[in-house]
């Protein structure tokens, strides 16, 4: 690996690694350890604030169908404001971390 070919600004990412697969799972075990720590926090916040979201799945356009033997459940409108809310949380994180 010659660090002459990295730009300037990726120099102080660039390291030296005689066992190129070491430092990939090194940094994979890495990774997968603070997504299993966010997901864990994650967790116990849904499980403590259980109560406080009753209302998340019966939003107006999130489709219910229960019949004898056969539930569906498309949370049409929950999904889309979900995916909004994180949307705008990892543009802040990146905007406020880089």
């Amino acid at each position: 690996m010659n660090l002459e070919e990295y730009p300037l600004h990726k120099k102080k990412y660039a390291k030296r690694c005689i066992e190129p697969l070491r430092c990939v799972m090194e940094n994979l075990g890495k990774i997968i350890t603070g997504r299993g720590a966010v997901l864990l926090v994650v967790g116990f916040v849904l499980w403590f604030a259980a109560d406080k979201l009753s209302w998340l799945g019966h939003l107006a356009g999130d489709i219910r169908v229960e019949r004898p033997g056969f539930r569906l459940y498309a949370l049409i409108t929950t999904m889309l404001w979900l995916s909004i809310i994180l949307s705008v949380a990892i543009w802040l994180f990146g905007k406020f971390f880089r």
